[in-house]
């Protein structure tokens, strides 16, 4: 974090590709782009505002933000929407715009685009690839994210096609 910059709220952006409109390969695709996001950038969950996703419309089978609840932000504010369909865009991709509480400046915040977006800003190219397991292992260990598998999510969880909800009640669940 930056010494003497008052805490902003900043956006931070990224993108990833997918091959097809597979539920599964979107929600791994959204994770990654994700986890991604907050090694490069240091988020801490608790310091996000709100996170916009977008899809092309090509993309319809599951909700991009399941992934953001997977990786145990069940506090942070979510939206999905379709980007618009602009005649030769790029197809299958997945956008985010996460609203981040920080001292970073503008010039500080790293972007991330993945897979084929990378043609999208060519400017934000600098990101080395990192391996998934590696990336996973280091985020659970500084606690920056929680996972509950999907076998511990039960009736007593509330869930409306974007948002998993865990209450006082089964919170400790999450805690394994």
């Amino acid at each position: 974090m930056s010494g003497n910059n008052p805490m902003m709220v900043r956006g931070v952006r990224g993108a990833i590709s997918v091959s097809k409109d597979d539920s599964d390969e979107i929600l791994d695709a959204t994770r990654r782009l994700l986890m991604t996001i907050i090694h490069q950038n240091e988020i801490d969950s608790e310091d996000i505002a709100s996170v916009w996703f977008t899809t092309t419309p090509d993309l319809v089978s599951v909700f991009p933000a399941i992934a953001a609840r997977q990786i145990g932000w069940t506090d942070v504010p979510l939206m999905c929407s379709h980007e618009m369909a602009i005649v030769g865009s790029m197809p299958l991709v997945v956008r985010v715009l996460i609203h981040w509480c920080t001292t970073k400046t503008q010039k500080e915040i790293n972007h991330i685009y993945l897979g084929e977006t990378v043609r999208l800003r060519p400017d934000k190219v600098h990101v080395p690839p990192i391996d998934d397991q590696e990336l996973t292992t280091y985020l659970l260990d500084k606690g920056l994210i929680r996972v509950m598998p999907v076998e511990k999510i039960n009736q007593k969880h509330v869930f409306n096609g974007s948002s998993l909800t865990v209450s006082q009640e089964n919170q400790s669940e999450w805690d394994d």
